[in-house]
């Protein structure tokens, strides 16, 4: 496909790095043109400098033949004026960021008005991420959650965990007396989808997938406590800390917030009287601890500084905070403290990334019923993918067992989880696929071939 990408922010390099390593025909847009000679020079794409509201810009990028143009630039009202200029001039499917709250609420008129196919708003993504995580012990990252029956949390092996150093898929399932399945195996930084006799060993970083009841049951007999997760502090009242503070609120949490912006402040408050809402700064010690920083189960650093907001995580850590979340931009922070004990980073760029990728591929391909892929989760530096499809009437596997379908499913490709009416599967060989069922599947991503419809995972 021949795909635009506006905007050459974190999530526009990240897309662009994927889509063509994917073999797609990628040309950026940006009105810096040192940004646009070093993504060019850094991936196989092509590249446009200027404004990306400049129907001459956009000819020069294609967009009179392109099938999708991706808008990502940081101002709202830009990337839904590009959708419609690029609508006009000939693209077939336009994408478009969203982040103002006022903006989002009005979804199903903006797409019509500025002829949008996909609509998506990173910072409300990243604030139902951040909601699945609290509650769950400080070290274990939620790496996928699937609505609200199932997840998929990767944990670390730690010396004494395992009832022995090396045990067998069957004997971990035994061990932790539940139905759950092992996707995904990191060991030494390489990616595996174990299968049959795999051996999970000590020291090894599992990806668990299961219902939510479930992997609560296995956390326990690892060892994790459970967070009771009532008291959350949050650091930078932005945009994702609005979305976050009325949900939590829902919950009934208890939420205090910090900014040095006293307009942010007044805004948040407006919006949600009950929260506790302070003007103080974040990187003062004395200011958090006044503010209650001590008392919290959950710390979150939501600011728009990656360097602000691992010196307050860091800060959060030393005060022993059963829970600390760390939203960071740059991919390179995010792989350094996944190497170090700093608990879980949430990347708004990567799960932003994801979701686009996820209607890319779903407009790659037609299917009369309906979109085939719901969901994308990346895995392990995008060594790995969590995709849940739909499965449809049209389907290749329908009313057929997972036995039926052994010796025709890829290399690479495990058929992880069945979600039906609610219910959480996880499939042996007897198991059938049914119309209407999600499947969720777990694959390595080892060349570009890439699975846009259920029917993908055979071969």
């Amino acid at each position: 496909m021949k795909i635009i990408i506006s905007g050459m922010g974190q999530t526009g390099e990240m897309l662009a790095d994927i889509l063509a390593g994917s073999g797609h025909d990628v040309v950026v847009i940006d009105n810096d043109h040192r940004k646009i000679e070093e993504i060019t020079n850094k991936y196989s794409v092509s590249g446009v400098c200027g404004s990306c509201i400049s129907r001459q810009i956009l000819l020069k990028a294609g967009a009179d033949t392109a099938d999708v143009i991706v808008a990502l630039t940081g101002i709202d009202e830009v990337n839904l004026m590009v959708c419609k200029l690029a609508a006009a001039l000939g693209t077939r499917y336009q994408a478009a960021r969203i982040s103002q709250p006022e903006i989002s609420s009005e979804e199903k008129e903006l797409a019509g008005e500025f002829s949008v196919d996909f609509l998506i708003n990173p910072k409300m993504l990243t604030a139902d991420m951040i909601l699945n995580q609290i509650g769950l012990p400080g070290k274990v990252k939620a790496d996928a959650f699937f609505d609200n029956e199932a997840c998929m949390v990767r944990v670390k092996l730690e010396d004494g965990m395992l009832p022995q150093d090396t045990i067998t898929l069957a004997g971990l399932r035994q061990f932790f007396d539940c139905d759950m399945l092992v996707g995904t195996v990191v060991r030494e930084d390489k990616l595996y989808v174990p299968k049959g006799d795999f051996e999970i060993r000590t020291g090894d970083v599992i990806g668990i997938i299961g219902s939510r009841n479930n992997i609560n049951s296995i956390l326990q007999v690892l060892g994790f406590k459970a967070n009771k997760a009532n008291n959350i502090f949050i650091i930078g009242a932005g945009d994702i800390a609005y979305y976050l503070t009325g949900k939590l609120l829902e919950e009934g949490k208890k939420v205090t917030l910090l900014d040095r912006d006293i307009d942010i402040c007044e805004e948040v408050l407006r919006a949600y009287p009950k929260a506790s809402v302070c003007l103080a700064n974040g990187l003062k010690e004395e200011d958090l601890e006044k503010e209650g920083i001590a008392d919290a189960d959950v710390c979150i650093s939501l600011t728009g500084s990656d360097e602000h907001n691992l010196v307050t995580s860091l800060f959060a850590w030393s005060k022993g905070i059963p829970s600390i979340l760390t939203k960071v931009g740059a991919v390179e922070y995010e792989k350094l403290l996944d190497k170090v004990s700093m608990d879980v980073t949430i990347s708004p760029a990567k799960i932003t990334a994801a979701a686009i990728m996820g209607f890319i591929r779903n407009m790659a391909v037609f299917n009369e019923k309906g979109n085939d892929i719901r969901s994308i989760t990346f895995l392990s530096d995008g060594k790995g993918e969590a995709i849940e499809f739909n499965v449809y009437d049209n389907s290749k596997c329908v009313d057929q067992t997972i036995a039926s379908l052994g010796k025709k499913i890829r290399k690479g490709v495990l058929l992880a989880l069945i979600i039906r009416n609610g219910e959480c599967i996880i499939p042996t060989g007897k198991t059938e696929i049914l119309e209407g069922d999600r499947l969720v599947v777990i694959s390595e991503k080892k060349d570009n071939k890439h699975l846009n419809t259920v029917d993908d995972i055979f071969k």
